[in-house]
């Protein structure tokens, strides 16, 4: 029942992570640190979630 997630799983989390890391750029660029903290957070939960993954 239990299987192992496939390339594509570890695919769409990491480019979950590159997204969060985009918002986060764009975020800091303006000085919005209100939006870094968020993005900051879920990139780190998509990096964790596609690296537990491979």
């Amino acid at each position: 029942m239990a299987r192992r997630p496939g390339w594509a799983t570890v695919a769409l989390f990491a480019a979950g992570a590159a997204a969060q890391l985009g918002d986060l750029l764009i975020g800091a660029a303006h000085r919005q640190w209100g939006q870094v903290a968020g993005p900051a957070l879920a990139a780190l939960i998509f990096a964790a979630a596609a690296f537990a993954s491979a």
